[in-house]
């Protein structure tokens, strides 16, 4: 396991017992040298010891068949990012908590279950490289559906949009 770093500095960390209850079982994110940020349920805190269950899957599996590892650090759980509560979500812009982990997260579960596109607001559809042919989201019947307005994030979504537009005499 690869030891975790505190986001924060030590100056900035509150060792008063209201945060240490509050942080109790809290959804957080933890930063990881492979990952970036991994989920993690705060399981104690105390004088700046922070002792997390966190999930790291491997490189290429998702976060549901991955096992909890029981991880310590140093830190205040309420210096580090919280999870949202779905964490993965169509439109970036539905996440209660928009920050860095939240939306790194919510892109790479959306990768594993097959989806690699995810919108943020209206105009706006993030792509990640698949690295392999994803034949249900470029056959025929897919584009089709996309002809009308879809709330799905998709390429096809966004290409219709502005189609659309031009067709309304919109600027592009």
């Amino acid at each position: 396991v690869t030891a975790l770093k505190p986001k924060f500095p030590a100056s900035r960390q509150r060792n008063t017992a209201a945060a240490e209850h509050m942080a109790d079982r809290a959804a957080i994110y933890v930063q990881d040298d492979r990952l970036v940020w991994a989920p993690a349920t705060v399981l104690q805190q105390s004088a700046g010891k922070l002792v997390v269950k966190a999930r790291r899957p491997a490189n290429d599996a998702s976060l549901e068949s991955c096992p909890y590892v029981e991880l310590q650090t140093e830190g205040d759980a309420s210096t580090l990012p919280q999870q949202n509560t779905p964490a993965i979500v169509e439109d970036l812009v539905s996440l209660d908590r928009l920050h860095e982990a939240s939306v790194l997260w919510c892109l790479r579960e959306r990768f594993f279950r097959g989806k690699p596109y995810t919108r943020t607001g209206d105009d706006i559809v993030v792509a990640v490289n698949p690295f392999k042919w994803l034949p249900q989201l470029y056959d025929a019947q897919t584009r089709e559906r996309y002809g009308e307005k879809q709330e799905e994030a998709h390429a096809y979504a966004i290409s219709n949009r502005a189609f659309r537009g031009v067709l309304d005499g919109r600027d592009q």
